[in-house]
């Protein structure tokens, strides 16, 4: 399913991982830790943040968790769309409906993507698809849920989640599915047959996501930022610590945007969704 953006969105975007706080322990998670908590000077940090971008961008906000800590999530959302930014949101949908709807309530208007991580080790997806359904009647017109899902090992896993990918589609909701990475962001070796299950039940595959070789805007129109507030072109970049693709810290005012297209160089890709990927393509075709 393809949506269109509204008009006034801005072309540039951020991930943010806000903080590493999460209720869940996935087996398949990469965060190595989960102390650094969200940060208590809400408001002094969005201005900070502000204050480096230097025009409005999209934000999409993740963790850890964000709804780890429900009134700041909510205060996040005030402040940064109180610069005028838009604001997106990565969440594994485990707080209360409510919470989510004030949350919305709060960007005014300026949200685009709500993603709803999908994990099967702690959640039902019947339930989850409500809950989704209920948060979907109050975005915007605009605004669409966003449901994926790591795609763990084992044939019959694969094919009850193509099953639960069909269930949430017949509903109108996007849903799209991960391969599984290491801490080094490669992708991890799946048996032949569960390679063949991925492309039958799913229709995924590696060379579909990867984008070594051709042009990118990481670093120009998109890039990530850590708790730190460290500056790198994706996450691609950032797991492999390359020097060339660290843009500085935007406390200290060393961040520097690339301000030029690249080269991919990387076997994978972590762009936070393919809706971002397709906007890439369509910028880079021009």
């Amino acid at each position: 399913m393809v949506f269109m953006p509204p008009r006034d969105l801005p072309w540039r975007n951020v991930s943010w991982k806000v903080l590493e706080s999460c209720n869940y322990r996935c087996t398949y998670c990469l965060q190595l830790s989960y102390k650094r908590t969200y940060p208590t000077q809400i408001e002094e940090t969005v201005a900070c943040i502000h204050e480096n971008l230097g025009e409005k961008y999209e934000i999409k906000i993740a963790g850890g968790e964000i709804f780890s800590n429900c009134d700041l999530a909510i205060r996040l959302s005030k402040s940064i769309t109180g610069y005028g930014h838009w604001v997106s949101l990565c969440t594994n949908l485990s707080a209360d409906t409510q919470d989510y709807c004030q949350f919305i309530e709060a960007t005014n208007g300026r949200i685009y993507t709500f993603g709803a991580s999908l994990h099967l080790e702690y959640t039902d997806p019947h339930a989850f698809l409500i809950k989704c359904l209920e948060i979907s009647s109050v975005l915007p017109p605009y605004a669409k849920i966003q449901v994926h899902n790591v795609i763990t090992h084992g044939v019959d896993r694969i094919e009850q989640l193509g099953e639960i990918k069909k269930m949430f589609e017949d509903k109108g909701l996007i849903f799209y599915t991960d391969l599984l990475v290491d801490q080094l962001g490669k992708y991890h070796t799946y048996t032949t047959e569960e390679k063949r299950a991925i492309q039958m039940f799913l229709g995924t595959d590696e060379k579909l996501i990867c984008h070594k070789n051709l042009p990118c805007r990481a670093g120009d129109s998109y890039f990530i930022l850590t708790p730190e507030l460290d500056a790198w072109t994706c996450w691609d970049g950032y797991y492999a610590k390359r020097p060339d693709m660290y843009l500085g810290n935007m406390r200290n005012r060393t961040f520097k945007n690339r301000n030029k297209i690249s080269i991919c160089p990387f076997d994978t890709c972590s762009c936070p969704t393919p809706i971002l990927k397709h906007r890439y393509k369509l910028k880079t075709s021009e």
